[in-house]
């Protein structure tokens, strides 16, 4: 059974298909024919656009069938063109929110690239004039330590801070 298809009744208030609710209803508001169009989202039927006769029964031609057909297409069309639009939306607020956390990402990286390198140069500048005083040879090595050890932390520091700009 196809579901979008047009629900069409030439008397409601006599055809067996319909619920017997219906028919009840017919007959109080004196409803004789009946279609009911599916509107469409996305394959699944959202809603019907329903239209009656009133007076007595009426046998629906194509032209108004196809006409009813149109207004219902119309208005899945509506519905989706409100999706479309409220996705879009939410797309954009997405992007701009993706684009302010990686201006923070950066912002936070170039502070961080500062705070961490100023005094780890002042560490290892202050080594290098200490190894270029009179120390003993115990002294010396513990410098020369501090020395190599400073230079290989900064190179590892902006390799890190590198890679994240990289990333950013």
């Amino acid at each position: 059974e196809d579901i979008t298809a047009p629900l069409v009744t030439a008397n409601m208030q006599t055809d067996p298909s319909v619920a017997p609710e219906r028919q009840d209803d017919a007959v109080k508001h004196n409803v004789f024919a009946g279609i009911d169009m599916p509107i469409v989202k996305g394959g699944t039927v959202v809603a019907l656009f329903c239209a009656r006769f009133r007076g007595h029964p009426h046998a629906w031609s194509q032209d108004e069938i196809m006409f009813l057909s149109s207004l219902a297409n119309m208005m899945s069309l509506v519905f989706e063109r409100q999706d479309r639009h409220r996705v879009e939306s939410e797309l954009r607020v997405a992007n701009v929110m993706a684009e302010n956390a990686n201006k923070a990402k950066s912002l936070f990286l170039a502070n961080m690239s500062h705070e961490i390198r100023t005094p780890m140069n002042g560490v290892l500048g202050m080594a290098e004039l200490l190894a270029k005083t009179e120390l003993n040879p115990r002294q010396k090595t513990f410098t020369e330590v501090i020395v190599k050890s400073g230079n290989a932390l900064l190179t590892i520091i902006n390799d890190i801070l590198d890679f994240s700009k990289i990333n950013a």
